[in-house]
């Protein structure tokens, strides 16, 4: 399977992945103030999400900036994102700080086994590697669950809409 229609089978797998989504449960805003989020590209989208739905509680920051400047991350437990698990500086900051929850979709990863707990990513895919889909839509509403409560309960509704949408196209 090519990668366009690979992400073309993600795409159509994000509604039914959206209501069977099971949010983590919410921190405290108390401890929302000493969790820091971390990672690169999509997964650093993510982290940004988490920010901003937390009201600015929790901070974000690229994985270089916690490896050169340590003292940002003292007393405070690092969410570090990557769906394969395989991102190098998040890899070394799970190592640098005992205090670190992988965020992956691959439990078995150097990053998962150097943190000291994981999150998994659970969604269904077309087993091609689509940036940008199904897996950051997974990381994504995982990472805000973990900040705030939501609801899913009009999906079906706004992909119809968006399904229209897109045949004018």
């Amino acid at each position: 399977m090519n990668t366009i229609t690979a992400f073309e089978e993600d795409i159509k797998l994000q509604e039914n992945f959206i209501k069977k989504f099971t949010p983590q449960k919410p921190f405290s805003k108390t401890y929302q103030k000493r969790m820091i989020f971390c990672g690169t590209g999509d997964s650093f989208a993510a982290a940004l999400l988490a920010g901003a739905f937390s009201n600015f509680l929790v901070r974000t920051f690229d994985p270089l900036d916690l490896i050169k400047n340590r003292n940002i991350a003292k007393n405070n437990t690092i969410f570090l994102v990557s769906i394969s698990g395989n991102t190098a500086t998040n890899i070394k900051l799970a190592k640098l700080f005992k205090h670190s929850v992988a965020v992956t979709a691959n439990s078995k990863s150097k990053l998962s086994m150097s943190s000291g707990k994981t999150i998994a990513l659970n969604y269904p895919s077309s087993n091609v590697f689509t940036s940008g889909s199904i897996g950051f839509l997974a990381s994504a509403l995982t990472c805000i669950s973990l900040v705030t409560k939501f609801s899913t309960k009009k999906v079906s509704s706004m992909f119809l809409e968006a399904q229209k949408v897109s045949k004018r196209i």
